[in-house]
């Protein structure tokens, strides 16, 4: 019984929380057999100029804000994290807290600095001087064989890369930099 209250604690919780539940994108997913506009967990991506959805309240940051549409599930395919970048973290943290994302981490990756806060999913902001606030994209992941997955996106004129390890200990990754996209084994 405690599990069940935990799990329904948690969904309580998740459905309080100021959380990102759209993307808009210009990746055309039907190119790789997935939906036009697909659901990885919680969040759909619908195809556009770059944008996203707050469940409640957009950051004040200098992102489009787009209507969420219903989006067709991904099965075993979940949104991993969002990547903005920005010229001023403090400001650009500061501002996602004002809407109740958490900040969880700051650190350099890379030797850039960066911070990490949850809202639904992890965002990741990097600091990424003189770049204005954008968002400039997103990493899955999913259950499939990461191999399998890079190479039928590479048959599909993909430019997927091979997977390797990810910074995050035990995980595997392979990017699409001209699509701003990665994509990631289970945690």
């Amino acid at each position: 019984m405690v599990s069940n209250e935990r799990s329904l604690n948690s969904t309580d919780t998740m459905n309080r929380m100021n959380r990102i539940e759209g993307i808009r994108s210009p990746i055309p997913w039907e190119e790789v057999g997935m939906p036009v506009s697909p659901r990885f967990g919680d969040v759909t991506v619908d195809r556009g100029s770059p944008g996203w959805s707050w469940s409640r309240q957009s950051p004040d940051l200098p992102i489009a804000v787009v209507e969420v549409v219903e989006g067709e599930t991904v099965p075993g395919w979940r949104m991993d994290h969002v990547v903005v970048t920005t010229a001023n973290l403090d400001l650009t943290v500061a501002r996602l807290a004002d809407v109740g994302a958490e900040l969880r981490r700051r650190t350099e990756v890379k030797c850039t600095p960066t911070a990490f806060l949850l809202s639904g999913v992890l965002i990741e902001v990097i600091e990424a001087s003189p770049m204005d606030v954008h968002l400039y994209g997103f990493a899955l992941e999913t259950d499939e064989d990461l191999h399998e997955v890079s190479a039928r996106w590479r048959a599909a004129g993909w430019d997927a890369g091979e997977p390797h390890d990810a910074i995050q200990p035990g995980r595997q990754i392979f990017s699409v930099a001209d699509r701003h996209l990665a994509v990631m084994s289970p945690r």
